[in-house]
């Protein structure tokens, strides 16, 4: 076979030869088993968080268990007090604990425009124009805390879902013979 290793010429400068010597030589072959060995070895460090990822994230935790702690000893000296009830104690100790824990961060909408090339990533939900003013006129949110629809009692509602008070449907006041 002809290559780039068959090259024995005579007449080449002492500095050319030892160069050549040095640095032409063919590639090893290398096994299946050594390939996989260094991609496992590979794999093992990208799997390992950045140092100051892990620094990052462990000092977050310790904030989180001190602000916890000083909760723990209100919630402890609020459970002590004898002068209020046991339900406002409960109720106290909620809130506390609530305002101690940290929150999720919601889910962003990203709006797709035309034109707009848009990734969306981790926290976040690609969403069509259209649908997304669809979803606000029809009030698609979840009903807040103080405001439950049960309770309230508005105008009476138009279209055909409607029902009247009488309880019957479709006469809207006609005077039937045997009415």
């Amino acid at each position: 076979a002809y290559n780039k290793y068959m090259f024995d010429d005579e007449g080449l400068p002492k500095w050319f030869l030892e160069e050549e010597r040095r640095h032409r030589q063919p590639i090893k072959p290398v096994t299946k088993e050594e390939i996989a060995a260094m991609r496992a070895q590979f794999k093992e460090i990208n799997a390992r968080p950045a140092k100051k990822v892990a620094e990052a994230k462990a000092r977050k935790k310790r904030a989180a268990m001190r602000k916890l702690e000083k909760v723990r000893k209100k919630a402890n000296s609020i459970s002590e007090q004898a002068d209020i009830s046991d339900r406002s104690k409960g109720k106290l100790i909620e809130q506390l604990y609530k305002k101690a824990t940290p929150k999720r961060p919601k889910k962003e909408f990203v709006v797709a425009k035309k034109g707009v090339q848009v990734k969306a990533g981790k926290g976040k939900v690609l969403v069509d124009r259209r649908m997304r003013k669809d979803a606000r006129t029809r009030g698609m949110g979840k009903p807040s805390k103080g405001s439950s629809k049960k309770g309230k009692k508005g105008k009476a509602q138009k279209g055909k879902g409607s029902v009247r008070s009488s309880g019957k449907k479709g006469n809207k006041g006609k005077m039937g013979m045997h009415d």
